[in-house]
């Protein structure tokens, strides 16, 4: 599509005609340029792309019925360049007027909203912003909902996304690139940051990696994520997703940088680290005390999720010896009658309720949760009077499950979810000195992570003093920093050219 334009209006609308396959949504209107009778002209548009009051009252209007500063007749003589620009200047009005040249211009801008102007005997074209598309309207956020916080989320729409940063961020610091992804898609990208507070290198690292992305197309921002990530074969993300555009806006005050992806409503947010994914958008929103209270509850959560199936393991299996007595014996009277070992009962009971979960994602939101509810009540008290399982492990299962779904992160919480299963393997086989090794090794790798030079466990290693003010703790507003040191602009890492590995 690298065909320049055509100075014949009925060449350029034949090329447009086969290039698009004759496609039904592509609309041509042919007219005279203005009432003193001057040159054919038309224009081109994709149906349901564009705002067609703009349309009528900006571009037709103006065009067929106001008088055309140029003189009417055949304009083979006149500069291309002056032709183009006397349109633009005093008969269209529209914003965004661009002088193109070639077709894969126009297409570019055809399947993104705009209406591409010919002029019959000049061989340029106007591209003219018109775009108007149905969008969904701005909704609470589902993923990542809170008590209290501002109620809106990002929906499908760049600019809308893009806009929603900008009255947040009211700084001539906010600087917003766009490029397009994508051999087939040509998705828009936004790469959003403040100027004066984001690490050039990671700047310049992040623009290198969206620059030499070679893929058909990017559907939506998780595309784009898998490249950013560096480690591909990490269960662990470190790119951060969110949809709230709070948390996005806060995200860029501590230096980071926010990608908006068109068609997408979740931006990607970079560098990531652990404990940023830890805590929810309302803990800011709450008191200091408050706010601190329920990161305590969500890492006790975590906690239970993580170990409680591999210590019900341990202590059924391996170490029963460790137990009080009376708490043995307990424990080993309501697992009598189970024909299996404790491992089974664990694996058969997790995979359920990650059955049930991914059920509840795809019914329709009126019986997802009922249905599941009643699934997982049924399930448990027939497998307990099968003696499949034991009473007791519908409680640490319970426990795990409940404990596991308080990380704020989605993506967190799928890593640990399924991180959990070498501590409770490990349990089987070595008790609870498996869980302590696979623990050891969980953290061992934890710390070879990191997200564009920000160590992943940061600031628990490497040690910085500095950001425990917000970490578990959250400290008053008073006291905070206004850039967390580990976003640190002033001074980057050495590695920090090593992306996400």
């Amino acid at each position: 599509m690298g065909q320049a334009v055509f100075d014949s209006l009925d060449a350029n609308f034949a090329f447009l005609e086969e290039a698009l396959g004759h496609s039904f949504d592509a609309k041509f209107r042919r007219f005279v340029l203005s009432r003193s009778k001057g040159p054919p002209a038309g224009i081109m548009f994709i149906d349901g792309l564009t705002n067609e009051e703009i349309l009528h009252r900006d571009i037709l209007r103006p065009l067929m019925l106001d008088e055309l500063p140029l003189r009417a007749g055949p304009l083979p003589e006149e500069p291309i360049a002056e032709i183009a620009a006397e349109i633009a200047a005093h008969l269209l009005l529209v914003a965004e007027v661009e002088i193109v040249t070639t077709f894969n211009a126009i297409l570019d801008g055809v399947f993104s909203g705009d209406t591409v102007l010919f002029v019959d005997g000049v061989a340029t074209a106007l591209l003219i912003n018109t775009k108007g598309w149905a969008s969904r309207s701005i909704e609470n956020p589902d993923s990542e909902s809170d008590i209290r916080g501002p109620r809106d989320a990002f929906n499908e729409d760049l600019l809308t996304n893009v806009t929603r940063l900008r009255r947040r961020v009211k700084d001539a610091a906010f600087h917003c690139e766009t490029l397009a992804i994508g051999a087939r898609t040509r998705t828009q990208v936004a790469l959003v940051f403040l100027k004066d507070r984001v690490n050039p290198k990671v700047l310049q690292q992040v623009q290198d990696i969206l620059k030499n992305i070679d893929i058909d197309g990017v559907i939506d921002s998780g595309y784009l994520q898998e490249f950013l990530q560096g480690r591909r074969w990490s269960i662990f993300p470190l790119v951060q997703s969110t949809e709230r555009p709070d948390r996005a806006s806060a995200a860029l005050l501590e230096g980071r940088i926010v990608i908006i992806v068109d068609n997408s409503p979740f931006a990607l947010v970079l560098p990531a680290v652990l404990a940023s994914m830890f805590q929810a958008a309302g803990d800011y929103y709450h008191p200091s005390p408050i706010g601190t209270f329920l990161r305590i509850i969500r890492v006790i959560g975590w906690m239970l999720g993580m170990f409680l199936p591999g210590l019900y393991v341990a202590l059924s299996s391996v170490n029963p010896e460790v137990m009080p007595p009376a708490l043995a014996i307990a424990l080993a009277a309501s697992r009598e009658g189970v024909p299996y070992p404790a491992i089974f009962e664990v694996l058969v009971m997790d995979i359920a309720i990650e059955l049930l979960a991914e059920a509840s994602t795809r019914l329709p939101s009126l019986i997802g949760g009922a249905a599941t509810l009643v699934g997982g009540l049924i399930i448990g008290s027939a497998a307990v009077e099968a003696n499949i399982i034991s009473s007791t492990m519908i409680i640490v299962v319970a426990i795990t499950a409940i404990g596991l779904f308080t990380i704020p992160s989605y993506e967190l919480g799928l890593a640990w979810r399924i991180a959990k299963y070498l501590i409770t393997i490990s349990a089987a086989f070595f008790g609870i000195f498996g869980i302590a090794n696979a623990f050891i090794l969980l953290v061992i790798y934890l710390s070879s992570l990191q997200s564009f030079g920000q160590p992943y466990l940061s600031p628990v290693g490497p040690y910085r003093p500095g950001d425990y003010e917000d970490f578990i703790l959250r400290a008053p507003w008073w006291k905070l920093n206004p850039t967390s040191r580990t976003f640190d602009t002033e001074q980057p890492h050495e590695d920090s050219d090593k992306g996400g590995r």
